[in-house]
C-alpha cells in the first residue's frame, strides 16, 4: 500500500489540504514593485495613484539622440529597463558613468563660507555593439528615462563603497523593531503543545476535526487571561505562522458521510415515478384500446392506399402519451398538407398506426 493510500484511510477516505503559505510574489506591494523595475505603469500601495510607464525624455539641445541614432535610443532604453532588478540597474548606470576630476573651480563670493560640495565631475556615455558614445547629462537622463535623483544616487554609493562591487539597496532590510521572543513566544509554543493529539500518522498528528486555528487562538486567549493575566498576548497572525511553520499538526478531517440517506430519498423518488409511468401507461392502454375498436381494426399505414387523416379532434391527439407504433408523417407539398396541419397548435402533430 502506498503512503497516499494509506493516508486516505487514516483521514477517512479524504484527501488532505495542504497548509497554506505565503506568496510573496502575488502581494501587491510586490507587484507594484516588479512593475515599477521595469519601467511600467503601476499602482501606489500607498497613495494609490496610477503611475505611468516610463518612456524616452525629450532630445537635448547637444544633438546627443542624432549622434547616437534614434533607433539605438529605443534599443537602449528597453535593454535598461528589460533587467528589472533596481541593484543591477544601478550598476548599470554606474558603469556608464565615470567620476573625474574638477578641472575648474570658482571661488564663493562669500569667504565664510564651507568648502565646495562636489568633490567629483561626471562623464556619461552609452555603448552599443561595442561602440561607446559620449553624451551630456541631460541626454543620457532622457536616453534611459531616468531622473537626475537616481543617477546621483547611484554615483554616491559608488563614491562612497570601499570595495569595487556596487552597493545593494538597503531599503526595507533593516531589524523588525518588534520582534517577538522570549517568554511571549514561548508561551505560544507550550499553548499549542497542550492541545491534545487524536491519532498520528508517521510523522504526522491530528488534531480534532472541530478545531481550526481560529479557535485554538481564541482557547489561547483564554488561557492567557487565566493564568498570565500580565503577559502580553500575540496577535492571531503570528500564532498561525508558530503554527504553520514549527509543528508538524493537521486537523483531522470529518469522515465520509453516509450516502444512505441519499439511496433511500432517490430510491422514493424512483418508486413514485414508477408508480406515476404505470398510471399513465394504463390509462393510455385503455384509451388504445377503444381507439382500436372503434377503428374496427383497421390498419392506417403511411403507405396504404385507404390513407385516413386524424383531425386534432380526434382521441390520438388528445393524450399526453404517444405510443411507440405511431410515427410522424412525412411533410408532404401538396394541398393535402394543408388538411394536415392541426389548427389548434396545443395538440400534438398527426400520426398514423403502422
Amino acid at each position: 500500500m502506498s503512503g497516499s493510500e494509506s493516508d486516505k484511510e487514516q483521514s477517512g477516505g479524504t484527501r488532505q489540504r495542504k497548509k497554506r503559505t505565503k506568496k510573496p510574489e502575488k502581494w501587491a506591494q510586490n507587484v507594484a514593485k516588479e512593475l515599477r523595475n521595469r519601467g511600467q505603469a503601476y499602482t501606489s500601495v500607498f497613495t494609490k495613484k496610477q503611475v505611468g510607464a516610463r518612456s524616452v525624455g525629450k532630445a537635448c539641445t547637444d544633438g546627443c539622440f542624432d549622434k547616437v541614432k534614434r533607433r539605438v535610443v529605443d534599443i537602449l532604453f528597453r535593454e535598461f529597463w528589460d533587467i528589472g532588478n533596481f541593484d543591477l540597474q544601478n550598476a548599470y548606470i554606474q558603469k556608464l558613468v565615470r567620476p573625474k576630476e574638477i578641472k575648474r573651480r570658482r571661488k564663493p563670493k562669500d569667504p565664510n563660507s564651507p568648502g565646495p560640495v562636489r568633490t567629483c565631475s561626471y562623464e556619461y556615455t552609452v555603448t552599443y555593439n561595442g561602440t561607446t558614445h559620449q553624451v551630456c547629462k541631460q541626454g543620457f537622463l532622457s536616453i534611459f528615462g531616468l531622473k537626475k535623483a537616481r543617477v546621483e544616487t547611484a554615483m554616491r554609493k559608488k563614491v562612497t563603497s570601499s570595495t569595487s562591487a556596487p552597493t545593494t539597496d538597503q531599503r526595507g532590510r533593516h531589524n523588525k523593531r518588534k520582534m517577538i521572543a522570549g517568554v511571549t513566544a514561548e508561551r505560544v509554543r507550550q499553548h499549542i503543545k497542550s492541545v491534545p493529539i487524536v491519532s498520528s500518522h508517521y510523522n504526522r498528528r491530528y488534531l480534532d476535526s472541530n478545531l481550526n486555528v481560529n479557535k485554538l487562538y481564541g482557547m489561547y486567549c483564554e488561557w492567557m487571561s487565566r493564568d498570565y493575566p500580565d503577559e502580553t498576548k500575540v496577535k492571531e497572525s503570528y500564532y498561525r505562522h508558530v503554527f504553520n511553520t514549527e509543528f508538524n499538526l493537521v486537523f483531522q478531517p470529518t469522515p465520509k458521510t453516509s450516502n444512505r440517506n441519499h439511496d433511500n430519498s432517490r430510491n422514493n423518488i424512483i418508486s413514485s415515478s414508477n408508480n406515476n409511468n404505470n398510471n399513465n401507461s394504463s390509462s393510455s392502454n385503455n384509451n388504445n384500446n377503444n381507439n382500436n375498436n372503434n377503428n374496427n381494426n383497421i390498419n392506417y399505414s403511411r403507405h396504404s392506399p385507404s390513407m385516413r387523416i386524424i383531425s386534432p379532434e380526434d382521441n390520438y391527439c388528445q393524450t399526453s402519451y404517444i405510443p411507440k407504433n405511431y410515427a410522424r408523417p412525412p411533410t408532404i407539398n401538396s394541398p393535402l398538407s394543408q388538411i394536415m396541419t392541426p389548427t389548434n397548435h396545443h395538440h400534438h402533430p398527426q400520426y398514423y398506426i403502422i
